[in-house]
């Protein structure tokens, strides 16, 4: 199979015929004039109207053309479809005071994630409330009421934009490392566990007693 040429330059301009085999000059590869033939090239090249030559054109294979094309075009459309769903994803929003504070009584003024007690102002005891979103905007979450939670600033900046259940997972697999490896957490552990068996163990002596 011969190979086939094109004229081109710098700008990105093919030379063209139209149906009455006149030159003229398209950006569209797919109508760009190409040959095999280098003395009709040649001839075609001497034949470039004054108006044209100040351009720089040059010859260039056909085939070579259509493929770095086609990747061009790839990439433009991926990156058009990235755009697309970048532009669905919720824009964050400043949380209003009184959200603040439905939520703040919703979790009983403490940290939906680790339990700590919050507060409404930064100035009293306890952690200023944060508003995280369960379901991270950009994984598709939204900002609506059902997707916000009371949480500290520590558990906000930890979890940043990982998914709920992602999030546990990583915490619990954090906190069983250390008690396994930290005798500073198998103390602390050892002693919750020693009072709730001692206030279960009450419970049961109770319901003796009655």
């Amino acid at each position: 199979m011969d190979t086939k040429y094109i004229f081109t330059n710098e700008k990105g301009e093919f030379i063209c015929f139209d149906e009455h085999n006149e030159i003229y000059i398209s950006q569209c590869l797919y109508k760009a004039f190409c040959s095999s033939n280098i003395q009709q090239l040649i001839s075609i090249f001497n034949a470039i109207p004054p108006e044209y030559t100040f351009n720089n054109w040059y010859i260039e294979n056909y085939s070579h053309r259509v493929e770095e094309q086609f990747r061009y075009d790839l990439a433009q459309n991926q990156n058009k479809n990235t755009k697309n769903k970048t532009s669905t994803k919720s824009k964050r929003i400043k949380i209003r005071m009184n959200t603040k504070k439905k939520l703040f009584d919703k979790y009983n003024g403490r940290c939906a994630i680790c339990g700590k007690l919050l507060s409404l102002n930064p100035e009293e005891h306890g952690d200023f409330i944060t508003v995280d979103h369960i379901v991270p905007l950009d994984k598709g979450g939204k900002n609506v009421y059902s997707n916000y939670q009371a949480t500290c600033c520590a558990c906000n900046l930890a979890k940043t934009n990982i998914m709920p259940e992602v999030f546990k997972n990583s915490m619990k697999s954090v906190l069983f490392t250390s008690i396994i490896e930290e005798k500073e957490y198998q103390d602390t552990l050892l002693r919750v566990l020693i009072k709730i068996k001692i206030i279960h163990f009450a419970i049961v002596i109770k319901s003796f007693l009655i």
